[in-house]
């Protein structure tokens, strides 16, 4: 039963995502905070936590989870990150369109992690490593 458990930390990240991605998808133009606010908020968001939690993820989730029969997984998890990623880098526009796409795109990455990529992962790695990774979340 505590194997269900073991990557909580990495859920009640995404409960923060989802959020942040209920957040951007509903964004009206005519509200009171501006669009430059918001994204403001949502780099702040990447930089404090979603990267950190990408890492995590590559570095101490996907290596393991390599076998042949579940690489199409680990590539899915690979280019929604970049894709995500993207909205972060200096050539990338602010405008409402893209905030929107970056809220959809946001939640579906949370939504296969959460059925997919963490569900194979607790059925995969060992209690040891469970834990391990429990430790490295709770540190960050």
């Amino acid at each position: 039963m505590k194997r269900a458990t073991e990557l909580r930390s990495l859920s009640k990240d995404h409960h923060r995502a989802l959020v942040i991605a209920k957040r951007a998808k509903q964004f009206n133009i005519e509200c009171e905070t501006t669009l430059a606010n918001i994204w403001m908020e949502i780099e702040i968001y990447y930089s404090t936590e979603l990267e950190s939690h990408f890492r995590i993820e590559e570095t101490y989730i996907a290596p393991h989870l390599e076998s042949p029969g579940e690489i199409e997984l680990i590539k899915k998890l690979y280019k929604e990150h970049d894709e995500i990623r993207c909205y972060f880098s200096p050539e990338s526009t602010r405008t409402a369109t893209d905030l929107s796409d970056f809220g959809k795109l946001l939640e579906q990455h949370v939504r296969f992690e959460e059925r997919e990529l963490f569900n194979l992962a607790q059925n995969s790695l060992s209690p040891d490593a469970l834990a391990s990774l429990e430790e490295i979340c709770n540190k960050q």
